[in-house]
């Protein structure tokens, strides 16, 4: 669908409050809404999910697998009976259109809360992002606003909802922006409502919870050295690398699964969700909880466990989303970079828990979502870098984008070209 296009001529002041007030209680229905679902999320895995987990390599319980399966089948007939879109459009698709079906959006945040609470390598933010947008649409209907508005507060909504999720307002709208590359005056037009939302959003949800994103994967500060800034190019590479073996992963699952029913494609998703967590339970669920405690514990893990999550991690995340499990990539794409980040400190004593960490944490997102400035941002946030600790971060995450993005060019151009050739 095509983007909406917005005015760029210049307006007066007044015309600017009304979309100000509008993001405002837009914000505030995303942050509720956010608040519901994870309040709904929490309460249902915790009733099968114990607190205390082994995340040695194959410290699973068996049972799991009965789980994950049957929360498979769940998600199978919901998809069936809701009649919601075969490929609904992703967190990232109703951004860059600015457009979120809010006619479908309580179906697919349904289908979501189900999927991650039977453990799907999935993260929240799609639920909010999509709660957000879809009350934003149907604000706008309510009000019989004119189209640039309602994709204002289309994308305003989804801005409310991630920032809620993150409990970070500004990297919320920074994030939004930066994938859905408004240029001129309508940058500021769309980023200032959006960072109202996000703000709205982020106060009900810290204001109930009372707990933030930021600094959630505290690792020890390091003194930067200048070969640090070599290192990062390095670890760029490596995160580019994973961010590609995803996506490569994700349309092998996703074509070799195209043809089977929803309620027995749930069910294989299921099977394989719990047979990959009983081998490596890090590599269940959003992976924010797992990334938390293998941070402090990942000497007691060792490389092993760790590599193996990694992989695992990437195979769980693009098969929840290849079986029809519905869910957010930004935070199992963190715990992919970020236990990467792990290992790599163990396997080169020398790297600074405190770079690896930080580099892999922003390489892998910065190059799967090509929004290298807001995983920059968030990554420096959650680990709770200085400005210059997180220098060679942005080494890391401008090198993985780079790379990621050229290599994913010439796979195009060659598939054009053998095109032309056959044609």
């Amino acid at each position: 669908m095509a983007e909406a296009h917005f005015d760029t001529t210049e307006q007066p002041p007044r015309t600017f409050a009304p979309l100000v007030v509008n993001a405002a209680i837009i914000g505030i229905a995303a942050g509720a809404a956010a608040l519901v679902f994870v309040a709904v999320v929490d309460v249902g895995t915790n009733m099968w999910f114990p607190e205390t987990v082994d995340y040695g390599f194959g410290g699973g319980e068996l049972w799991w697998i009965a789980v994950t399966t049957f929360g498979g089948v769940v998600v199978g007939l919901l998809r069936s009976w809701s009649r919601v879109p075969r490929h609904p459009a992703g967190t990232f698709d109703a951004i860059r259109s600015s457009r979120v079906d809010y006619h479908t959006a309580p179906q697919l945040v349904l289908v979501s809360a189900v999927s991650l609470i039977s453990g799907s390598s999935l993260g929240p933010f799609d639920a909010g992002a999509r709660s957000g947008g879809a009350f934003g649409e149907w604000y706008s209907k309510w009000r019989r606003l004119p189209d640039e508005e309602r994709a204002l507060n289309a994308v305003s909504g989804t801005s409310g909802g991630i920032g809620a999720l993150m409990t970070a307002p500004i990297i919320s709208p920074l994030l939004v922006m930066e994938i859905l590359k408004p240029s001129g005056d309508t940058y500021y037009r769309m980023l200032v409502p959006s960072l109202v939302a996000a703000t709205t959003g982020f106060f009900v949800f810290y204001a109930t919870v009372g707990q933030t994103f930021l600094e959630t994967f505290l690792a020890p500060s390091y003194d930067v050295e200048l070969w640090h800034f070599f290192a990062a190019i390095g670890l760029g590479v490596l995160g580019a690398v994973l961010a590609l073996m995803v996506g490569i992963t994700l349309r092998l699952l996703t074509k070799l699964f195209a043809k089977v029913p929803p309620i027995a494609k749930g069910a294989i998703g299921g099977l394989i969700v719990g047979i990959v967590g009983v081998v490596s339970p890090l590599a269940m669920f959003s992976g924010k909880t797992q990334l938390t405690d293998a941070v402090g514990d990942a000497a007691v893990l060792g490389t092993g466990v760790l590599v193996v999550a990694v992989l695992a991690k990437i195979l769980l995340m693009a098969a929840s989303l290849a079986t029809g499990f519905i869910g957010g990539p930004v935070m199992p794409l963190l715990a992919i970079g970020g236990l990467a980040g792990l290992a790599v400190a163990q396997i080169f004593p020398d790297i600074p828990i405190g770079l690896a960490l930080s580099a892999m944490l922003v390489g892998v997102p910065g190059a799967r979502l090509e929004a290298p400035f807001a995983a920059t941002a968030l990554a420096a946030l959650t680990v709770g870098l200085g400005p210059v600790e997180a220098a060679p971060a942005t080494f890391a995450v401008v090198t993985s984008y780079l790379v990621a993005t050229r290599i994913l060019a010439s796979v195009e151009q060659r598939q054009r070209a053998t095109a032309t050739e056959a044609g």
